[in-house]
């Protein structure tokens, strides 16, 4: 088992939005106290913008789905109501049907007032339960500062970073947390299709000081 992990921004989203695909594989994975964890403000900046885009896609999907309460139910909703609007929910567009899925678990009669009230009392909230996750979240990682680019990885992960230049400076990151402690260290990811694919992960173990790649990432499977 390796002592130090370096994370991507995958796992901040992933533990902190409950609906995210790999959310108890990223919380789990956090819970490990035989590691420290890592991270950039870079991949906090990054994490910044994609939670906002996250909570603001989220909540317009739930508003969207309050919009068609109040359109076609004024009088108590029975068994049949509940599963017709539960076969309704978007699964397509994000994953805020999760939350509406969980809202209705187990609910054989509601009232479409208190419906309306209450999810749009979670549309508003959305935000500040995310950021308490986030808080757990830095209770557990450290903000680490790279201290040089490493230019001579700029070759040997060329093809990484004409795919994605974030990836390139995650693997960058991760390598200056292997150079300059003595612990072996990961990077973990979310990303099975770039960093955690069999080809990038052997390029970034034999170029980098990073001694595994782990893909922290729920396959269906």
């Amino acid at each position: 088992m390796t002592d130090n992990a370096f994370l991507d921004k995958g796992l901040v989203l992933g533990f902190c939005f409950p609906v995210d695909l790999h959310h108890r594989l990223c919380r789990q994975y956090l819970e490990d106290e035989a590691r420290e964890f890592y991270l950039t403000e870079d991949i906090e900046s990054i994490y910044a913008a994609k939670k906002r885009e996250k909570i603001q896609a989220h909540r317009t999907a739930v508003l969207k789905h309050v919009r068609y309460i109040e359109q076609n139910y004024d009088s108590e909703m029975g068994p049949m109501d509940l599963q017709e609007v539960r076969r309704r929910l978007d699964r397509r567009s994000n994953d805020a049907w999760k939350y509406l899925k969980h809202y209705y678990e187990g609910k054989q009669f509601a009232n479409p007032r208190d419906v309306v009230d209450d999810l749009r009392e979670f549309a508003r909230g959305m935000e500040s339960h995310v950021s308490s996750r986030k808080d757990e979240f830095d209770e557990l990682v450290e903000i680490w500062t790279r201290e040089e680019d490493y230019p001579d990885l700029e070759e040997s992960l060329r093809s990484i970073r004409e795919d994605k230049e974030e990836d390139y400076w995650v693997c960058v990151d991760a390598h200056d947390l292997g150079e300059r402690t003595s612990d072996e260290t990961e990077l973990a990811t979310t990303d099975l299709d770039d960093l955690a694919n069999g080809n990038r992960q052997k390029l970034i173990i034999e170029n980098t000081s990073v001694d595994s790649v782990e893909a922290v990432a729920f396959t269906g499977s």
